[in-house]
Parts: structure tokens; C-alpha cells; sequence
């Protein structure tokens, strides 16, 4: 009896985080509990720390490579885990976590070495750091099958570590380039070959000698094999169902369109297994390696060893992660189409439901601007890349909702989010912030874009669709299946919004209008004169960052500089804030290592809302996290944020026949007149979170060295122009 107990209890603990997710009113993973010592650590810390370790015994040109690799390397990774894509403590990283304990049981001080976090990262991928980090994208999570697969991917990550994979490769590498040893004789083509041949040789290692660790445990050997075929399905939603697009029809008269409007040629999903790069081989290669291995291993062992509850749990998560990473990626028709197969789980999820309307607003927002063909072309995407040139690249039933936003114009995507909107306001929250602030910037698109006024709302606006028989029989005549909306709900309702878009209208086409340089000049000349006046006596500034560099080098940015650098700039800041009376709150990466978690938190947040606002570009829009922003209004009391930075930078002097005359005559100013040109910029991005609008974008180039009285000048000025009224 007390046995049973003691499972029943250990049984609670192991699934409490899986009955702590309420999906029904999901909210995304943040942040919490103690920051891991890799926050909390200067890079020059860990610098000094891997340089140590540089063996004398490498040519001088591979110790200096060894040794910039390591300046590089923990400069690089410290940005990405403090930009707040790298998680801990949360249920996601916790559970891959004791999958790799399951994995190492047997060898605890290897499992010592290792820090394994997730990533919030839709890409289907995991990677090793040389010091022993693994980091396990989410995207992986949402294509796996079960724990084994996970463990499967986990112990191939774990030999790159073990193996020092990653600083070997990169070693070789070097001596490749430079010709060292073996490589002295051969061509460029060589070179190249002998590149791709040792990476996907470590590769190669990687699965033969993960196996070995994962055939210690009691996981399902069929499973390992199993991994090659998720990743060939890697480039496809999680499931392939046919998209009805009666989907998206509203009310009686709202939006009305039926699966018959258009014709989608659907492109069936092709494996690719048989595809290889210059770092991995095919996966069909890797998996018939693992598959003559395990020939005389028999079958059999657990697809779940932790707990198949909770994978469950996490998977789901990820997938609910996802539903708005899309989003940020602005890859909107994949957002749409993966919040329509989770709504068919989920089928009242708010959280999906909104994340579902703000990807039609997303597409309706940049057609608007006529960006969309442009954004959806975009090979440099983290997602599936579509070109409207090629629409065949997208395999699946998912090229069903891509196809629908290629044909309908901007209008029409206008009017279905606005559609969706009301729909959402109606029937399940009329006091959503967000909802009803994107409801708000769909009336001003059609008013201001269109040249809608109220009298327009209430006409049925109606668009062709493709003909077709109404049966089989030829005799039958065609009927077309056409498109419809009308937006009389808006003129009935929203008669004060319209009129007020109407009076504002040549204010607003003017504010939407792209500015010239010779525009901004002006607007600058004007600014240095009356100064911004904005009388701002309570700031956050967030992320102050600066940057050193040398183009004359190789390698031209100075990373440990930076930090030095970047750690003086935040404390002028406060000084100077604090000398002209501005109350400011400095959310940093010294926050991050004075161990705040709740700065954190809040700076991991703020570094998300930015980069959506300056990816966006010229398309003005909702941020898609605007409820967050307005928490963070409250809390710090302010809805002034302010991006701020410093860049400088040494380049080639450009001196010419009289300043050489000149240097002969005075040789011990010689250094100071043909010297390398020196500049230095300041540059400033404040918005009004509250109202989701830029407010100050400013910057001021200084051909001058950063001095100490340059800095603190700039600082200073800068603050004092945004709090005088």
C-alpha cells in the first residue's frame, strides 16, 4: 500500500505541469524563476574562460582562428539567449530536460556538462553549442511523434558536444582555407568538396555514435529511424486537410463565399529524404546507415519513458506557440491555415480565433500597401517561402489558403477581417483591446484606401468566381460561385468612427505617404531648431546598445569592446536622466545580469515588439501583441518606450597630397592627420506604446572618435529634448 502511494504521488509530480496548461484559455510561455548562469555571465567572462583552453600544439593560424571562434561564438549565442528565444524553467525545457536525463542515467557526468534549453524557433531543428548547450527549437516538437524521437534527436546532439564537433569543425575549416598540411596542394574546387565532405562526415558520427548512447536506453529502436521521416516532412503543416472556404464566411450577408469560388490545383506532399546540403547528407542516406545498423538489435522498447502525458502537453504547446510565431514571421497564409487545423481541436479557443483574425489582417494590411507580393517572395523567410510567381512551391492543402489571398484584391481581405472582426467582438468578447483597435484600423483602411463612406458600407460588393455545372449532366447549364460582403454593420454602427476617419482623411493619406530623404532632411533641419517638445518626465529605455567596430579588420566588430562599451553608455544614460529630473527605468542585458528575471521578462517582450515594428517597415499596423504593450503601460506607468543606441566606427582614411605634405612637416601629429577616419552614431527610435505609433526617430552622425564628452553631450541633449516642453 505504501508502495502504491508513493507512485501515485510521484505520478502527480511528473504530470502537475501537464494539468497546470489550461488550453482554453491559453497564454503564451514566459519567462520565470532563477536566471541560468548563462544570462547572468559577462561574454568576456566566458571568453577568458574558453581561450584556456587553445592547445599550443595547433599552427599559430588555427590557434588565432581558435581564438576568435571563441570571441565570436559566445558573443553570438549570449545575443540569442538574451534576446528571449532561449527558455527555462518552463514546462517546454523542463520535460527535454529529463528526457536527456533518461538518456545519460548511466553516465552522470557527461549529463553534468550539458545545458539544454528551447528555443521559440519554428524551424524543425535542434543545435550544440561547443561549451555543451543544446537547444531544441519548438518547431521540432510540433512534427515529432513521441518521446523516443526526441531522445533519438537529443543523443545526436550530444556527440557534437562530446566530440567537440563544433570547434573541430571549424578548426578543419580553417586549416581548408589556409591550406595547412593536407591541404596545402589543393585547388578551390578541392577545398570546397573537402568542406562539405567533413561536415557531413560529423554528421554522419553524430547519428552512428548517437545511436550507441540511445540503444543504452530502453526507447523503441524503430523510432530512431522514424526521425528521418518526420524531418523529410519538416517543410509541411503538422496535418494536411483539405481547407473549405466556406471557412470564412460570416453571417448571412456579411462575407459570403463557398468552397466553389475558386479551383486550387493541390500539390501532393513529397518526402525530402533524398535532399542534401553542404553541412548534412540526405536523410535517406542517414537513415539507411542507422537501418544497417540496427539489423541484428531486434525490435521492440518504449516510445514514452518520461511521460506521454506530458509530450502531449508540450507538443500542444509548441503548436499554440506557433499559431503566432507564423505571425511574427509574417508568414499570415501559413498562420491562417495552422490556426484552422488547432480551431478543428479547439473549436472556441479565443487565442485562436484572434491569432486566425490577425493573420487576415496582416495580409489585408500589407495588399494595402502593395507589399504583399513582394513579402510573400521573401526566400529569406524562417518559413515556407511563396513566390506569387510560382505558387506551385506549396505542397498540401495549406496552397488552398495561399491561392484564396493571391486572388482576392486588398479590398475584399479588407472587408473579411473587418467581417471576422465584428463576428469576434459579437460573439465572444465586444471589450477585446486588441480586436477592437484592429476593428478600428480596418474602418480607417476603407476610408482612407478606398474612399469608402458610410453609404458605401451598406452596398453588397460582389466578386466572380469560376463557373461550373450544377451536376455531372453537360446539358445542365453553368453556374458561377461568386464572392460576396457587405459591411452595413459598420455605417449602422459605427457611424462616429467613419465620420471621424472622413474628417481626418487627407491627414491620414498624408501620414501613410512614403517620406523622401530630402523630406526627412527637412524635418530634421526643423527639428534641431524647435527642438521635440514632447515634456516626457517619466521614460523606459530599453536594450541601450552599442556597437564598436573597425573596418579595416577581417573582423570587423569588436565584440568585447561592445560589451565593455555598451555597460558605460547604460550608466550615462541614468546619470543623465537623473541630472535633468526624468524619472527612467533601463531595461538591459545589465538587468539581465544583476539576476531581475521580472526585467527579463519584460526586455525579452519589448525586444519582440520592436522588431515587428521595424520589419514591418512601411506597412503601419496593430502590433500583434498590443494588449501585452498595454500591460506594460500600467506597469511602468508610461507609455514612452525608447530605443537608443551608439555605433562606432574606424575606416580607411581618405587623405589626400596636402594633408601627406603636411604630416612630413609636423611628424608628431603625423598619427592624428593620416589616421584612420573616425564616426560615431547616435540614433533613437521612441514610441507611444499606448497608441502603437512612432514618435521620435532621430539620428545624429558625428565624425569624431566616442570620447567620453562626445557620449555624455549626445545623452544628455537627447533626453533633455524629449522632456522640455
Amino acid at each position: 500500500m505504501k508502495q502504491y502511494l508513493i507512485f501515485l504521488l510521484l505520478f502527480i509530480f511528473i504530470n502537475a505541469d501537464a494539468q497546470r496548461i489550461d488550453f482554453d484559455n491559453y497564454k503564451n510561455i514566459e519567462h520565470s524563476g532563477k536566471l541560468p548562469a548563462d544570462l547572468t555571465t559577462t561574454t568576456a567572462s566566458k571568453y577568458e574562460k574558453d581561450r584556456n583552453s587553445i592547445s599550443k600544439d595547433e599552427k599559430s593560424k588555427v590557434r588565432k582562428a581558435q581564438n576568435q571562434f571563441f570571441v565570436e561564438s559566445n558573443y553570438v549565442l549570449d545575443r540569442l539567449i538574451a534576446s528571449g528565444k532561449v527558455f527555462f524553467n518552463d514546462p517546454i525545457t523542463e520535460y527535454v530536460n529529463d528526457v536527456a536525463d533518461e538518456l545519460l542515467k548511466d553516465d552522470p557526468a557527461l549529463r553534468k556538462k550539458l545545458k539544454i534549453y528551447s528555443v521559440k524557433n519554428a524551424s524543425a531543428n535542434a543545435f550544440t553549442t561547443n561549451d555543451g548547450k543544446i537547444l531544441v527549437n519548438w518547431g521540432l516538437l510540433n512534427i515529432l511523434e513521441n518521446e523516443a524521437q526526441l531522445a533519438g534527436v537529443i543523443a545526436h546532439e550530444i556527440i557534437h558536444y562530446r566530440d567537440k564537433h563544433v570547434l573541430e569543425s571549424f578548426s578543419e575549416q580553417v586549416r581548408i582555407e589556409k591550406g595547412i598540411g593536407d591541404y596545402r596542394r589543393f585547388s578551390r574546387l578541392d577545398r570546397v568538396t573537402a568542406t562539405t565532405n567533413y561536415n557531413q562526415d560529423t554528421e554522419t558520427e553524430a547519428d552512428v555514435e548517437g545511436l550507441e548512447i540511445y540503444l543504452e536506453s530502453d526507447y523503441n529502436k524503430e523510432a530512431f529511424v522514424e526521425i528521418f521521416d518526420r524531418l523529410a516532412l519538416s517543410h509541411v503543416p503538422f496535418e494536411n486537410e483539405a481547407f473549405p472556404l466556406s471557412f470564412f464566411q460570416v453571417g448571412d450577408t456579411a462575407f459570403q463565399v463557398n468552397d466553389d469560388f475558386m479551383y486550387s490545383e493541390i500539390i501532393p506532399i513529397e518526402s525530402k529524404k533524398e535532399e542534401d546540403s553542404d553541412s548534412h547528407p540526405a536523410l535517406e542516406e542517414r537513415q539507411d546507415e542507422i537501418l544497417d545498423l540496427l539489423e541484428d538489435e531486434g525490435k521492440g522498447g518504449n516510445q514514452f519513458i518520461v511521460s506521454e502525458e506530458r509530450f502531449k502537453v508540450i507538443q500542444e504547446m509548441s503548436r499554440f506557440e506557433l499559431s503566432k510565431m507564423y505571425l511574427y514571421n509574417k508568414n499570415y497564409p501559413l498562420a491562417i491555415y495552422h490556426n484552422f487545423l488547432m480551431l478543428k481541436k479547439h473549436p472556441n479557443n479565443t487565442y485562436l480565433k484572434k491569432n486566425l483574425i490577425k493573420g487576415v489582417y496582416g495580409i489585408a494590411k500589407y495588399k494595402n500597401y502593395d507589399e504583399y507580393d513582394e513579402l510573400m517572395s521573401d526566400d529569406e523567410s524562417d518559413d515556407l517561402a511563396f513566390d506569387v510567381d510560382d505558387n506551385n512551391e506549396i505542397e498540401g492543402y495549406s496552397k488552398m489558403v495561399y491561392d484564396f489571398f493571391y486572388k482576392i484584391d486588398g479590398k475584399t481581405t479588407t472587408a473579411l477581417a473587418l467581417a471576422l472582426c465584428n463576428q469576434f467582438l459579437k460573439e465572444v468578447d465586444e471589450a477585446d483591446i486588441e480586436i477592437n483597435r484592429i476593428f478600428e484600423d480596418l474602418v480607417k483602411e476603407l476610408v482612407v484606401e478606398y474612399d469608402f463612406k458610410r453609404s458605401t458600407f451598406k452596398r453588397t460588393k460582389t466578386i466572380k468566381g469560376k463557373k461550373s455545372k450544377k451536376d455531372d449532366n453537360d446539358d445542365n447549364e453553368e453556374v458561377r460561385s461568386d464572392l460576396s460582403y457587405n459591411l452595413a454593420f459598420v455605417a449602422k454602427e459605427h457611424t462616429k468612427l467613419i465620420k471621424g476617419f472622413l474628417a481626418d482623411k487627407n491627414k491620414l493619406e498624408r501620414y501613410r505617404e512614403e517620406v523622401t530623404d530630402e523630406e526627412y532632411f527637412e524635418y530634421r533641419k526643423t527639428l534641431k531648431k524647435e527642438g521635440y517638445s514632447l515634456g516626457i518626465k517619466n521614460l523606459v529605455i530599453v536594450d541601450p546598445s552599442y556597437l564598436k567596430a573597425d573596418v579595416r579588420k577581417k573582423n570587423p566588430i569588436k565584440h568585447l569592446q561592445s560589451e565593455a562599451a555598451e555597460a558605460n553608455f547604460n550608466d550615462k544614460i541614468s546619470k543623465s536622466a537623473s541630472s535633468i529630473g526624468m524619472k527612467s527605468t533601463i531595461l538591459s542585458d545589465a538587468g539581465i545580469r544583476a539576476n531581475n528575471n521580472e526585467e527579463f521578462a519584460d526586455l525579452s517582450f519589448l525586444r519582440y515588439w520592436f522588431y515587428e515594428k521595424l520589419s514591418n517597415g512601411n506597412v503601419d499596423m496593430v502590433s500583434i501583441d498590443y494588449e501585452k504593450a498595454q500591460e506594460l503601460v500600467k506597469k511602468y506607468n508610461t507609455k514612452h518606450f525608447m530605443w537608443t543606441g551608439a555605433t562606432s566606427i574606424k575606416s580607411p582614411s581618405q587623405y589626400g597630397f596636402l594633408e601627406i605634405c603636411i604630416s612630413i612637416y609636423l611628424l608628431p601629429l603625423a598619427p592624428f592627420i593620416l589616421g584612420p577616419d573616425n564616426s560615431t552614431m547616435f540614433y533613437n527610435f521612441t514610441f507611444d506604446l499606448e497608441d502603437d505609433e512612432l514618435v521620435i526617430y532621430d539620428y545624429n552622425l558625428i565624425e569624431s572618435k566616442d570620447s567620453r564628452a562626445v557620449v555624455s553631450s549626445n545623452i544628455y541633449y537627447q533626453l533633455w529634448q524629449i522632456s522640455r516642453k
